[in-house]
């Protein structure tokens, strides 16, 4: 059986200690809100307060509303218990946790997580719940059977209760024994043990009146709670086999008890069963070691508790500065009574022959009898209203008691007096007192309904703008809804002054102030960019000395924007003829001319070519009807050119952007633009392209004009074809 105590140890935390185990709520990726002007979000049910999202959830839970959202601030501490329903366990009071666990459950599946940021940074977690979509293949939601549960255990409150009806007079002990007598009706499940499983809720116990270990220790935790004691499940084994019992504390000191061996109603008492036998009541925990009661290694709650080492039997330090004068019809005795625990003075509890055994019976408490007098009779209806008054001195002071006993039907007539006014959270209390026999008493005013009235409230600075709606009750503040409408909110920047300028390659930096509230931001200007461009550094190339095509500068900085290139250097060539003969080859004859090229410029002469002329065959003098004319010198190199340039598209984007769309010129090797605020291109900035390009960093309001050209490569060099006709773009954004 040592193999269960891993399991024991599971049941217990979810039973004796009430803790579930939570699912962990799905949460969508973080959606972005506000971003643009115009924008507009509204949170549902925002709070600020665990206390408002839970007056929230207690409305909902209360009118059946099963599907609804809260929505809180992303960094609040409490975000876990508004997701996990944890106000349900006091939803009724002391004990309501002993019987919330399927709606505790509830929450745990039904709630899902939205978060959502505003361009500020303020970040906002939206917490959808559903209870319908509990999954535990329960046939009814975790709603109806909370409602079930909740009616039943309820009862079972009130019947408690009547069993007491003095039980702010009651000591902490005769608490204890009252629970173990109403849980006379609790059976032990011997078939579900036999089975391997356990009982172990306090709803099957008192309601069905079946349990094991552990649905003993739910129901007398439950039912101690509505009684006002203080107590703990407790986990351990005994008997080699796994098991639960209870500490409870009593006069500030914790005792160990076991509640499933009590008599029960109809069974015959055995020599050592005066009212309730047990072989752990109200024990010590050397006596509990002793007789075999083990704790699990992982849970020293003796030690953190901590329950005292000896039985309560031998406690002996009560404070009986207190006193109690307890009525009897017409009789009244007086008692000591301990100030913590209300336990009356006595002499303690009589041992059985059995020395594991207690005659766990009502304790023979030390009184003084009282001196009783009739102050006075009367009728009241049907009934004889008597009026006693008590009185007896003890340690040589006085002490005195009035009580009024009714024989008979008494029709009052009443005289009320209130004594606490009702709140929207509090019930009030009248006093009544009866006109013909002055028989007095108090009765409960029920709570009020709230006073709900819808308060409104509006934010419009740089980095907030909303407008919240709250309705609340007026008395005591309680929130029942907030709705919150946020809209898109910014600085309102205009231009301040210039704090660098920039030039043709550097940025610049330019200041703006908020027309609102005075905040200032710095933001880049653009460099300014080359200018109007000049050759510099032209040189012509001759047959003895390179030139060179020229630097193109900045004429603003002389920056040079495109480097130039070499001119390799020609001879200016001019072919002459040195000499003309006819020669006869394989019966033809022909005409021969001797040619060479000369340089005008230095003269230096080139090896001689020469260019044959067909004139007639020799023997039959036949010649060809067209004369052949000789070729002279190399033909010229074509020109090398390319088309003009194209905008297909050019449109502001934002940001201060322009997008170009360029048309592709047939033969082109790379592209070229230019931009500027004017249409003749002074100072305009000259860019390398592809056939689709964004200019960066424009002024906003400014217009600019763009061209574009093509380009191609001759040997090293580029040459360019003509510039398009200019686009024109105004920047709004």
């Amino acid at each position: 059986m040592r193999k269960k105590i891993t399991a024991l140890a599971m049941c217990l935390c979810m039973s004796v200690g009430m803790i579930n185990f939570q699912v962990n709520a799905v949460q969508t990726d973080k959606i972005n809100i506000l971003e643009n002007e115009g924008d507009t979000y509204t949170l549902e049910n925002y709070v600020t307060s665990l206390e408002e999202a839970q007056n929230i959830q207690r409305t909902n839970l209360r009118e059946g509303i099963n599907k609804y959202t809260i929505t809180i601030d992303a960094d609040v501490e409490w975000k876990d218990e508004v997701k996990k329903g944890i106000f349900v366990k006091t939803y009724d009071g002391p004990g309501t946790a002993y019987y919330a666990n399927d709606i505790l459950f509830g929450f745990s599946y039904g709630c899902t997580e939205r978060k959502y940021a505003s361009k500020n940074g303020k970040e906002y977690i939206c917490l959808d719940f559903n209870l319908d979509e509990y999954t535990s293949g329960l046939k009814s939601s975790c709603l109806t059977e909370f409602k079930e549960k909740r009616e039943k255990m309820l009862e079972e409150k009130r019947k408690l209760l009547a069993t007491m009806p003095n039980l702010e007079e009651m000591s902490d002990y005769d608490k204890v024994l009252g629970i173990l007598k109403y849980m006379g009706k609790v059976y032990y499940d011997y078939d579900a043990y036999y089975a391997g499983k356990t009982v172990d809720d306090a709803y099957t116990a008192l309601v069905k009146g079946k349990a094991t270990c552990v649905g003993f220790t739910n129901a007398f935790c439950y039912l101690a709670e509505i009684a006002g004691l203080t107590c703990k499940g407790e986990m351990g084994e005994t008997s080699k086999d796994n098991h639960a019992w209870v500490a409870v504390k009593i006069c500030g000191n914790w005792y160990e008890l076991e509640p499933q061996a009590v008599l029960r109603d109809g069974k015959k008492p055995t020599d050592y069963d005066v009212n309730l036998s047990m072989s752990l009541f109200l024990r010590g925990a050397d006596y509990s070691q002793k007789v075999g009661y083990y704790e699990l290694n992982s849970n020293k709650f003796r030690e953190e508790l901590p329950v005292s080492k000896t039985d309560y039997m031998e406690y002996s330090g009560h404070d009986y500065s207190s006193h109690d004068i307890v009525w009897n019809g017409s009789e009244a005795t007086f008692y000591k009574k301990c100030k913590v625990c209300g336990e009356h003075e006595s002499n303690g509890i009589r041992k059985n022959e059995r020395p594991v055994y207690y005659y766990l019976v009502d304790r023979e408490y030390l009184g003084t009898p009282c001196a009783v007098e009739k102050v006075s009779e009367s009728k009241c209806g049907e009934a004889t209203v008597t009026k006693y008054k008590a009185s007896v001195t003890v340690d040589g002071k006085e002490y005195t008691s009035e009580h009024t006993v009714i024989d008979g039907e008494c029709s009052h007539v009443a005289d009320e007096k209130v004594i606490k006014e009702a709140t929207c959270s509090e019930e009030g209390v009248v006093q009544k007192t009866c006109e013909n026999c002055g028989y007095v008493w108090t009765e409960s005013i029920p709570v009020k309904e709230h006073t709900y009235e819808t308060y409104s409230e509006s934010v419009d600075t740089c980095s907030e703008k909303y407008d919240m709606e709250t309705v609340k009750c007026s008395v005591c503040g309680t929130v029942k809804s907030r709705t919150m409408k946020m809209y898109y909110a910014s600085h309102d920047y205009e231009f301040k002054e210039h704090k660098t300028l920039p030039t043709c390659t550097g940025e610049g930096e330019d200041v703006y102030g908020c027309k609102k509230c005075g905040a200032e931001k710095t933001e880049s200007v653009a460099a300014l960019g080359h200018g109007e461009t000049e050759l510099r550094n032209v040189r012509q190339a001759t047959c003895i000395e390179d030139g060179y095509t020229g630097d193109l500068c900045c004429k603003v900085c002389g920056e040079v924007v495109v480097k130039g290139s070499v001119i390799k250097g020609v001879h200016n060539l001019k072919p002459e003829k040195i000499e003309e003969k006819d020669v006869v080859e394989n019966g033809r004859k022909y005409h021969v001319t001797i040619w060479r090229d000369r340089c005008e410029i230095c003269g230096e002469c080139f090896e001689p070519y020469e260019n044959k002329e067909y004139v007639c065959d020799v023997e039959t003098g036949t010649a060809p009807t067209t004369a052949i004319r000789p070729t002279t010198a190399k033909k010229p190199e074509k020109t090398t050119c390319v088309g003009k340039g194209s905008i297909k598209w050019a449109k502001n984007v934002k940001r201060g952007k322009i997008k170009l769309k360029l048309n592709k010129v047939a033969g082109a090797k790379g592209y070229q633009i230019r931009y500027a605020t004017n249409k003749k291109f002074k100072k305009a900035v000259i860019r390398n392209s592809r056939l689709s390009y964004t200019i960066r960093k424009l002024k906003k309001g400014k217009t600019y004009y763009v061209e574009a050209r093509a380009y191609v490569k001759s040997g090293k060099n580029k040459v360019y074809g003509k510039w398009s006709k200019a686009k024109k773009v105004k920047i709004k954004k």
